[in-house]
């Protein structure tokens, strides 16, 4: 129900997801720019050393030799591309003023980029919960400039409490699957995506009612993320459970919609899945404290304590 609920408010605010998406398109080029246009200056020197080498060139021709059933050529290619690697390993150690600067600023850029990427989810949430409080169509424009502060600091503190989070997972993940992969292919590409699901269901689960708690108390960003976990507490597999389902969802929409679009479709689903997790954070939460809400303009729900 509650994920049936939050489809129909995706629906009723679906110019939501385009607003979200556009927001999302900005800052990527953003970012991708700047992080561009301060790498290159640093990584030309070892770019120019790698060229040199045409360790390209020899990796093509190594892979057309494998397709092509070219055993005699194997060996060969193999010297060639061990004495490539050493090359590249040299490049490396002469260059590693320009190698250090550069790892420097892509941690800052990506910090500073998921960061960015985050700060709409504030305004998402609040928009969502003027929608579902008293059927209104606050804009997300607005809403944005209005709430920049407590999207910042919200952002920030997302981003250092999960942080830790997704390095263990990714480290879990492939050591757990590339051991399983070396036994079959199948089996631990298998297993390596049942992780990340649960990985990300997880996280989202531990994390749901964080932000409605704080559009909702009006308190601070660290009490809230404390007293969301005692609300979570007595409903945590049941919300696990539906964030399974939700994520498995909308991975399967995401990449139907995308192949089918060209590609296209990919851009416009994960801003879907961006706006629909918000929501579905506020639905849990409003069924949580039995609050009523609006699912469609002349539709309300009266909500019940138990998630069901």
């Amino acid at each position: 129900m509650p994920l049936k609920h939050s489809i129909s408010i995706l629906m009723s605010r679906f110019s939501l997801t385009y607003k979200t998406l556009l927001y999302l398109m900005i800052v990527i080029i953003f970012f991708g720019i700047i992080g561009v246009c301060a790498l290159l200056p640093m990584i030309k020197p070892l770019t120019a050393a790698i060229d040199e080498i045409a360790i390209t060139t020899h990796l093509y021709d190594t892979f057309f030799d494998i397709v092509k059933g070219n055993v005699e050529n194997q060996q060969a290619n193999y010297d060639l591309l061990v004495s490539d690697f050493n090359a590249v390993k040299n490049a490396f150690s002469s260059n590693t003023a320009s190698v250090a600067l550069s790892v420097v600023w892509i941690v800052i850029v990506l910090v500073m980029f998921k960061i960015a990427m985050t700060l709409c989810h504030y305004p998402i949430s609040d928009v969502v919960n003027n929608f579902m409080a008293y059927n209104s169509r606050y804009g997300f424009s607005s809403n944005f400039i209005h709430n920049i502060g407590i999207s910042f600091r919200y952002a920030l503190a997302e981003f250092i409490v999960t942080l830790p989070y997704y390095l263990i997972c990714a480290a879990l993940i492939c050591g757990i699957g590339y051991l399983v992969f070396l036994i079959s292919n199948i089996i631990g590409i298998v297993i390596a995506f049942t992780l990340i699901v649960i990985m990300f269901a997880l996280k989202k689960t531990l994390l749901s009612f964080w932000l409605p708690h704080i559009i909702y108390t009006k308190n601070g960003v660290f009490k809230c993320l404390k007293e969301q976990f005692r609300l979570l507490k007595p409903k945590f597999l049941k919300v696990f459970g539906l964030y399974v389902m939700a994520i498995l969802l909308m991975f399967a929409f995401t990449v139907i919609f995308g192949i089918t679009t060209l590609g296209v479709g990919f851009f416009l689903g994960y801003a879907m899945c961006v706006v629909i997790a918000r929501i579905i954070d506020m639905v849990i939460y409003y069924r949580d404290q039995d609050h009523k809400y609006y699912i469609e303009p002349k539709n309300v729900i009266d909500a019940k304590s138990e998630i069901v």
